[in-house]
Formats: structure tokens, C-alpha cells, sequence
């Protein structure tokens, strides 16, 4: 892919919220990540790694404590309240739990209208509801399910109106966070499919986040490995899916129990952030941070013995 393809891009992105027994816990460290023009990057680490945090940092509805986000010529973290009003239509989220991102005692029309309504005004009360029939038919839903409350549809239908509610704007990125882990595996597939059909004919660009490996390689493009806030593999998908060089992105492709979890690392300041659970590490992993170093065909990894474990 070419430099200028670059649809959203962040340098050195950190971000840390207030734990009330731990005090202050850095939840995105340093984080550097490109994504083109109609590619999905898959994310994907365990839950607590920080993948969610990135996502709302991406977005700024989180404040970052440094780096820099771009929207295409964009300074999202520097923008006024008007610049980042404006190109929110084009930055949409798709959520884990639609149920809970929706209003129950509202229409499912009016609320993937609501879009429209706030930023296309000059469109026609007319035009703005033959647009959300038209969006509830490209995401499998019928008309009808305009005038139905989420309360009577299940929960595969409730996220096709979520991916409608983001679609409706004519996106050029979405955020899929987890959008199909609270979903049954039959329908799992649905969504997926689905997914990928819409970005085949809206050209658009996602982050698609996951804890589940399998899913982010049928999704993905280009995949980075997440953990303890950092990225610790990424490149092309079939390289970090089929050939992983870290033994954190073995154990999620073979879905193995770690002793421990993401939270015994987050005091980890120079050595490796996996060590206290790396089943291989050495003396050095737990005295110097190893760096991302490229292995080949757009395939990096951070960890002192790539490969070779």
C-alpha cells in the first residue's frame, strides 16, 4: 500500500486512567499504528490489554497524555470542537453490546436516522428516511423493522442496526470493538460475512478488535498483537496468524492458558511486559524492553528471541 493510502495513523500514543487501589495504570504505551483506505486491521490481545482504551483514544473520547492521532490531514487530538464535530461522520464505532448502545424506548428507525438528522439537515425528513430503508435492506433487515423497538429483535438483528446506524454516515473508518463475541457462533458468521460484504462496496477502513485470533485473521488484512498496553507483534495477517514469532501471539493462536494475567504487568518499566508470564524468558527479558525489529515481508515483532523459541 502506498504512503498516501494512509487513512488514520497515530505516533507514540499513550494513554492511562485512575485505578482507585493502584492508583495510576498506563493502558496504551507508545503505540504507533497505520491504516489504509479500505483495509481492516485486526487488534486483538486479551481483555484488559488495552485494545478498548486505543479505540476511544483513537476517537478522542479519551484524552491521550501524549502522541499524535491523523484523520487523513487531521490532528484529532489538537482539533477544535467544530473540526472534530465535522469529522466524527466519518469515524463511526460499532460496539460489543448493541442492546446497551441503543435507546430501548426508541424507534430502531429514528435511531439510525439520528445521524442524518444532526449532520445532514439539508437533506428532506423524506429523503433522510428512504436512506435508513435503504441502509436497513444492505444490513439484512426489512423496512418493517423501522418502526420496532430493540426490546423485539434478537441479538443478531440488533447488531445489524448497529452496523446500519454507522454506515448510514458514509464512513471512511469504523471501529468494530468486539463485534460479535456476545453473538452466537452461527450468527458470529452472519456479522462477519456481512461485515466484510459492506466494506467490499463502501470501501471503507476498520480497526476490528477481538481477543479471539481465529476471527481477526478471517477479517483481516494486517493484524497487531496487543498486550499490557503494547504492540508486540503486527504485519501481515497470514504471517502472524500462521508463522507468529511471539509466544504471547502462539498462546492466543493456540488458545492456551497463561499463568496470571495482563494486570501482573502493568508495573513492568524495562524489561519485557510478558515476561512474568513468558513461559521462555530469560534474564534479559526481564531487564531490557525489546523493540519492534522487522523479520521480513511486513512482519515485526518485539521480543529478544523471535523466532527462535
Amino acid at each position: 500500500m502506498k504512503s498516501d493510502d494512509v487513512l488514520l495513523h497515530c505516533v507514540d500514543l499513550c494513554g492511562s486512567y485512575q485505578n482507585p487501589k493502584r492508583g495510576k495504570i498506563i493502558a496504551v504505551n507508545n503505540v504507533s499504528l497505520q491504516i489504509h483506505k479500505n483495509e481492516t486491521v485486526g487488534l486483538v490481545g486479551e481483555s484488559g490489554c488495552g485494545k478498548s482504551t486505543l479505540s476511544r483514544l483513537l476517537l478522542r473520547l479519551q484524552k491521550a497524555d501524549s502522541g499524535s492521532v491523523f484523520f487523513e490531514q487531521t490532528d484529532v487530538l489538537r482539533a477544535s470542537s467544530t473540526k472534530l464535530h465535522k469529522i466524527r461522520q466519518y469515524m463511526q464505532v460499532v460496539f460489543q453490546d448493541p442492546y446497551s448502545s441503543l435507546d430501548p424506548v426508541m424507534k430502531i428507525g429514528l435511531q439510525i436516522r439520528e445521524g442524518l438528522d444532526i449532520y445532514h439537515k439539508e437533506l428532506s425528513k423524506e429523503q433522510r428516511i428512504m436512506m435508513v430503508h435503504e441502509i436497513l435492506q444492505q444490513v439484512g433487515l426489512k423496512e418493517s423493522h423501522y418502526n420496532r423497538f430493540p426490546s423485539s429483535l434478537s441479538g443478531g438483528q440488533l447488531q445489524r442496526v448497529a452496523i446500519a446506524q454507522a454506515l448510514i454516515m458514509r464512513p471512511r473508518f469504523i471501529i468494530c470493538d468486539e463485534p460479535v463475541s456476545a453473538l452466537d457462533v452461527s450468527v458470529q458468521a452472519q456479522i462477519l460475512n456481512l461485515l466484510k460484504s459492506l466494506q467490499e462496496s463502501s470501501e471503507v477502513a476498520y480497526l476490528f478488535i477481538s481477543h479471539n485470533i481465529r476471527v481477526v485473521y478471517y477479517m483481516a488484512d494486517t493484524i497487531a498483537v496487543m498486550y499490557a498496553g503494547c504492540i508486540l507483534e503486527f504485519g501481515n495477517a497470514r504471517a502472524v496468524a500462521e508463522t507468529p514469532l511471539h509466544p504471547y501471539t502462539r498462546a492466543l493462536h493456540r488458545s492456551l492458558i497463561l499463568e496470571g494475567d495482563t494486570t501482573s504487568t502493568l508495573f513492568i518499566e524495562n524489561g519485557c511486559s510478558f515476561a512474568p508470564r513468558c513461559p521462555f524468558k530469560k534474564a534479559i527479558c526481564l531487564q531490557q524492553k525489546p523493540k519492534l525489529k522487522s523479520f521480513g515481508d511486513n512482519h515485526y515483532c518485539a521480543c529478544h528471541f523471535a523466532g527462535t523459541i
